[in-house]
């Protein structure tokens, strides 16, 4: 598990958290709690795996690298 997906994973529990909070008890700038969610889902998901992201080319083929042609 790689640090950037750790946090975009916490950063997303904490907002959740924040929101349950604030349909409990209103306080003020809880509408940020929505902006952390989109974001922390968004880099979870942009993340997750990163490890695998270098393996394809940009045109979806495998690389072979040259040998066959």
């Amino acid at each position: 598990m790689n640090g950037s997906f750790l946090a975009a994973a916490t950063l997303t529990v904490l907002s959740l958290a924040g929101y349950a909070v604030g349909t409990v008890e209103p306080y003020p700038g809880r509408e940020a709690t929505i902006a952390g969610l989109l974001v922390g889902v968004t880099l979870a998901t942009v993340t997750y795996g990163g490890a695998d992201a270098g393996s394809a080319t940009s045109d979806g083929e495998a690389h072979d690298g040259g040998g066959s042609r």
